[in-house]
């Protein structure tokens, strides 16, 4: 009964202390034009004095078309010389506001980058924050008696410094809030947050899914990837016995290669429940030779048994996770799936917002949309429905007219706050010989292939490979539900390298024998996971972050073919 009662508190103090951002947002929706240009005035004013603002004039700049022309669109590689001062301890270089740290991003094919944070911009991402967990409690009030799930990151180094000893990412994930919400998250958060210091990746996932199993009143998954949840739940049928035997006696099993300080923390924070690990075993044997995806004679699959009481799953839902939401959906046909909102390091894009949409977070910072036909700036105001934009930001922190790379639709209007459909990544370019392709242009020209031929594949990826005393070129790796005969195969590798050619730097490339022709590798999963594991688990040991990876259809690592089981069957270059 106590527990409850704490729950329900801490449920109910992390919604009160949401609504004052969640209040002025929804004033702001009604006055658009009005609060982006106040946005905009307030960053400029307060960093006129910096060495970037001095550079380019923000003391005399009056208006947005004034500051666009005296600023250029920015690249990272554009600020890095102002980010590398920075961070060797310069003052005053970017934002008047001292820096409190800098947040390493998960770059899909690259070296990290290093974003500069000052307090006002942990403030401006509370805004987006507040006011999407606001609206999140009002459509889903049994999360008020629950606890909840917020995706945890495995550590893979100790936290470091720069050279001018400022810090180098936060020293958890809830730092993003403020005092009170950071205590709460702790209280209602299913899995400890001491679990996060677990390096070894199948350790991780076994203690992860040992405390969501503890846990019968879960009542929200909160998660980026969608595979990220599959790898984690993955672990129960190969592990159940040991799960249940751990819940029984409130002991983590001693296999398991932990450290001592580590074990001794996430132990002291696991309860033995032997009623939960009696249902669990019920529910098991209930289910008998079922696999986690069939219902049972109540229409459950054995997730939707094992927590009855979950009512919303929050992860990525567009751009190249369309593929990967089904598996979700199988395992919890009677769960609602939230998309997230578009959320960068850099910047608080969206957020969730009635009926599934995502609405452009519009106190949060400055935003300028690119139309990617013709170049043209337009304004959060001047937005079209049916229109594709890339996303242009400037923040608190010191990025200004820094183009996110993300391409965004507009699907609508909330009041006069546009409402917005994630497209895909716009600058995630593979360049090797000056080949430019451009991951979106590649996800939509393959699909749109695969949709011509029949073929639905479960999983597939395009890469580049050296090849010995040779040109580079680019395999098509891909696994199939069922068997294809080879000249089929044989077509697709023809047809893709045909539809990529249609890009006139690839072609150009191909033309001069820079590039060979395109390659197709056929993925035969073994007992090592899905493809989509095997992708993450991949782009976790290059470097980055497990629960930020996104499944990109182009990526530019160049020795995928050690990664995937299976055989090449177009060799010739």
């Amino acid at each position: 009964m106590f527990e409850k009662t704490s729950l329900l508190f801490a449920n109910f103090l992390f919604w009160i202390s949401s609504i004052p951002n969640a209040i002025r947002f929804l004033i702001s929706c009604g006055l658009v034009e009005n609060t982006q240009r106040k946005i905009l005035a307030g960053i400029l004013k307060k960093n006129y004095a910096t060495a970037y603002g001095q550079k380019h004039g923000f003391e005399s700049v009056k208006e947005v078309r004034h500051y666009q022309s005296s600023v250029p669109i920015n690249s990272y590689e554009d600020l890095l010389p102002f980010i590398g001062e920075a961070a060797r301890g310069t003052e005053k270089v970017l934002t008047e506001d001292p820096l409190i740290l800098f947040e390493p991003t998960s770059g899909s094919t690259s070296a990290s980058k290093l974003i500069p944070y000052v307090k006002g911009l942990r403030h401006d991402f509370r805004k987006g924050l507040d006011s999407w967990i606001f609206y999140l409690y009002i459509e889903n009030p049994k999360l008020f008696s629950g606890s909840v799930y917020w995706s945890l990151t495995p550590s893979q180094n100790e936290k470091k410094q720069t050279e001018g000893g400022i810090p180098i990412g936060f020293a958890e994930d809830e730092e993003y809030f403020g005092k009170i919400q950071q205590w709460v998250i702790n209280t209602i958060t299913a899995v400890p947050k001491e679990v996060k210091k677990i390096r070894d990746l199948d350790s991780f996932r076994y203690v992860t899914l040992l405390f969501l199993l503890t846990r019968r009143d879960l009542r929200l998954i909160s998660v980026w990837n969608p595979t990220y949840l599959s790898l984690i739940l993955d672990e129960l049928p190969r592990h159940a016995i040991n799960l249940i035997e751990d819940i029984e006696s409130g002991r983590i099993r001693f296999d398991l290669p932990l450290d001592v300080d580590i074990r001794q923390k996430v132990k002291h924070k696991l309860l033995r429940d032997q009623a939960r690990a009696e249902e669990l075993k019920a529910i098991l044997v209930h289910r008998g030779a079922l696999s986690p995806y069939e219902r049972d004679a109540c229409g459950k699959t054995l997730y939707e048994e094992i927590w009855p009481e979950l009512v919303i799953i929050s992860c990525w839902r567009d751009g190249t996770a369309v593929s990967q939401i089904e598996g979700i959906r199988k395992l919890f046909p009677q769960v609602k799936i939230q998309p997230k909102g578009l959320l960068a390091t850099e910047a608080f894009v969206s957020f969730p917002f009635l009926n599934n949409n995502s609405v452009l977070s519009i106190r949060s910072h400055f935003f300028e949309f690119e139309n990617p036909a013709d170049g043209k700036i337009s304004l959060a105001h001047e937005l079209k429905i049916g229109k594709q934009y890339k996303v242009i930001v400037t923040t608190s922190g010191g990025l200004y007219r820094y183009a996110l790379g993300d391409i965004i639709e507009i699907v609508g209007f909330w009041q006069k706050a546009p409402v917005i459909r994630f497209i895909g990544r716009g600058d995630h370019v593979v360049d090797l010989v000056g080949e430019k392709l451009n991951a979106t242009f590649v996800d939509q020209s393959i699909n749109r292939l695969l949709d011509e031929l029949g073929i639905r594949p479960v999983f597939w990826l395009l890469a580049p490979e050296k090849i010995t005393d040779g040109p580079y070129r680019y395999i098509l790796f891909i696994e199939l539900p069922q068997k294809v005969g080879e000249e089929s195969l044989e077509q697709l590798g023809e047809a893709t390298d045909k539809v990529l050619r249609e890009n006139y730097h690839y072609d150009y490339a191909r033309r001069l024998g820079q590039l060979a022709s395109i390659g197709v590798f056929l993925i035969k999963p073994d007992n090592n996971g899905s493809s989509d594991k095997l992708f993450l688990e991949t782009c976790y040991r290059l470097g980055q972050q497990l629960g930020a990876i996104k499944l990109t259809r182009l990526h530019r690592y160049e020795d995928w073919i050690k990664e995937f089981p299976g055989s090449m069957l177009i060799t010739n270059p």
